[in-house]
């Protein structure tokens, strides 16, 4: 592989990753509103449930970029590390505010 490719830019996970999230928000969700009663808040659920998979992905991918991207990690820690701790300081906060 080349210096310049794709797979050796980290961020380009976090691109995915969002733009497969943004993918599910305007197609997915509509798709799973489809047949049901207008009372029914199967879109709300459906976001408040896929925030918190959006959070896991991106904390799962910052615990990840160590591993498979070693070089990039020992240049640019502090850009993994600010993102896996404001994901898991955001995920204490939905999860203590919400019981």
């Amino acid at each position: 592989m080349s210096e310049n490719s794709v797979f050796r830019k980290p961020w380009i996970l976090y691109l995915i990753w969002l733009g497969l999230f943004l993918l599910f928000i305007f197609i997915g969700i509509p798709l799973l509103d489809k047949g049901h009663s207008g009372g029914e808040q199967i879109p709300l659920i459906s976001l408040g449930y896929a925030l918190n998979v959006l959070i896991y992905g991106t904390i799962i991918i910052s615990a990840v970029i160590p591993f498979l991207y070693n070089a990039w990690f020992r240049k640019y820690w502090y850009v993994n590390a600010t993102i896996g701790i404001l994901c898991i300081i955001l995920l204490l906060y939905v999860e203590v505010f919400n019981k």
